[in-house]
């Protein structure tokens, strides 16, 4: 005989299914055992065999059990019922199984994990919608919530760290969907002395790693590239869909694994023309190509520009992304100059950037990983918010705490 202790998860006439977190149990039900107090969600201890329960004692009684989930935000308001009764444990161990890996792979390879502010200066260099915090020790100021360590990863390449790593929280105030959170986690990434090849070679060991420890799955190497302008053309996205790519490149099929077909994107223009303004297409350090050619020439096309840039396609999601960096302050002041931006606002948003660049910083780059995604897809979500155990709703508001107040 043995005890269990769990939650109820389905009662029918004849049996019962309870979990324990982890594990899953599916009993018959003895004859001489009455279940008229018992309700889906019940914290309960069993006494069974062989599959069979001999015994039932409730020890905590669950809160209106049968309308919790009936829309979203109910399930997000109760979401560590609905995570309990749908197996969610075991879904966050296939995260916390890859946040270990990851940690092991950067380690191995002689990273160092350097953690960098998430309070502070608005930049925009991402998105113009932005978390903003006031603090009562300083008045009439305000920080930002950090878009990305972009600057700071760069400045630790200025310090003397050669190979850096970190898991960040990044934040943009906008709508969310499918694939985009307002509060999301990336490994971040960033290598002194390197070449966009370096950068590739580490992206895709990493994500090979990953795949083979979590799926057990072994990708093809090396993964397919793509243009950017070429799959523009073609596809109207930089980011298509496995269908989508082996109906325009049969010969993909060699490429693919089970269900997965992983590509970099390569080449991405400098700028495009967001309503009638010049904008990047990447961040305004990414590092363009050529940049002898045009930086002498005002009236040289932008769109003609591309960057040192890349970024890793699963399954028509983008995992990650990156890019060489911007390593001289001459060319840095110039991209900013040809964004629209003064030499006083330069030197008012940028003054920590402008400051690395002018002591004698080692060329660099990096990439980005999205965990939140990468998860997403190891752990077969149709949906990015599945893979947290308290999500928000796209729009921001948590039912479960009752944020923002």
């Amino acid at each position: 005989m043995k005890n269990i202790k769990g939650w109820i998860k389905e009662i029918n006439l004849s049996r019962l299914k309870v979990i324990d977190g982890f594990q899953e149990y599916n009993l018959c039900i003895s004859s001489n055992i009455s279940l008229l107090d018992i309700s889906i969600g019940d914290l309960v201890e069993l006494e069974m065999d062989n599959e069979v329960m001999l015994n039932i004692k409730l020890i905590n009684k669950n809160y209106n059990s049968k309308s919790l989930f009936e829309t979203e935000e109910e399930v997000l308001k109760w979401k560590f019922v609905h995570n309990r009764l749908n197996g969610f444990c075991s879904d966050l161990q296939v995260k916390s199984n890859m946040i270990f890996q990851s940690m092991k792979f950067f380690n191995d390879l002689g990273f160092t994990f350097v953690e960098t502010p998430i309070l502070t200066k608005s930049i925009k260099e991402y998105s113009n919608n932005e978390f903003r915090v006031i603090s009562d020790l300083i008045q009439n100021k305000e920080y930002s919530l950090s878009q990305s360590p972009q600057v700071f990863k760069q400045l630790l390449m200025a310090s003397g760290i050669k190979k850096y790593y970190q898991f960040v929280r990044n934040f943009r105030a906008e709508i969310g969907d499918e694939t985009h959170l307002q509060e999301f986690s990336q490994i971040d990434i960033e290598m002194a002395y390197v070449q966009v090849e370096d950068i590739l070679e580490v992206f895709e060991s990493y994500v090979c790693e990953i795949f083979n420890s979590i799926l057990s799955l072994q990708l093809k190497r090396p993964f397919l590239r793509f243009e950017y302008h070429e799959l523009k053309e073609e596809f109207g996205t930089d980011s298509p869909s496995n269908e989508q790519v082996l109906s325009k490149y049969p010969d993909s099929k060699h490429y693919m694994v089970d269900e997965f077909l992983p590509y970099f994107v390569i080449n991405f223009p400098l700028v495009e023309v967001n309503d009638g303004k010049v904008v990047p297409v990447r961040h305004i350090m990414a590092k363009p190509s050529n940049s002898e050619d045009w930086l002498k020439n005002e009236n040289f096309n932008l769109l003609d520009v591309t960057t040192h840039s890349f970024d890793l396609v699963i399954k028509g999601i983008e995992i990650g992304g990156g890019d060489l960096r911007i390593d001289n302050h001459q060319v840095q002041t110039e991209v900013l100059k040809r964004y629209g931006y003064s030499q006083e606002e330069i030197e008012l948003l940028f003054p920590a950037l402008m400051r690395g660049l002018k002591s004698a910083i080692p060329p660099h780059g990096g990439f980005a990983i999205g965990l939140d995604r990468i998860a997403m897809i190891l752990m077969k979500k149709e949906d990015i918010k599945n893979t947290l155990a308290f999500p928000r709703t796209d729009e921001g508001y948590c039912p479960l705490s009752g944020a923002p107040s």
